[in-house]
């Protein structure tokens, strides 16, 4: 069976523990990335989540998140940043982030987040959901 693979560019902290505590608790696989360019490889071998933290260095974070939105469009990508920026959080979306968390919205969404993204609909929600089309969103 295939575990869930999750990518965390450059978290730290309070995100770090987060991740871990749910990967365990999931049987997810975690790996913390810190250099674009490894990030970038092993998104070739495949990963279903990236969760990049955003404020370090907007020109390589945001870099990063347009060339995994077009290079590996199966990848959802979750860009979290550390203080309230609309600005910055409008861009995350432009570029294709799947999911955008700033504060005033707590870190810990980000649990309901990444398994609403990593794990299938219940048959009883597929059914449901099935007449609607992409265009419909």
């Amino acid at each position: 069976m295939r575990h869930a693979q999750v990518l965390a560019f450059d978290v730290e902290d309070r995100l770090a523990d987060l991740l871990r505590e749910l990967a365990q608790a999931n049987g997810l696989w975690l790996r913390p990335v810190r250099h674009a360019k490894t990030c970038i490889n092993l998104l070739r071998q495949g990963a279903d989540v990236l969760v990049l933290r955003l404020g370090k260095d907007l020109e390589r974070e945001m870099t990063l998140l347009d060339q995994v939105s077009r290079l590996f469009p199966a990848t959802r990508t979750v860009a979290i940043g550390n203080l309230p920026n609309p600005a910055l959080a409008a861009l995350a979306w432009d570029l294709g982030a799947a999911y955008v968390l700033f504060p005033p919205e707590p870190i810990e969404v980000l649990r309901e987040v990444l398994l609403s993204l990593l794990l299938p609909l219940p048959a009883h929600h597929r059914g449901a959901l099935s007449h609607l089309r992409e265009a419909d969103f």
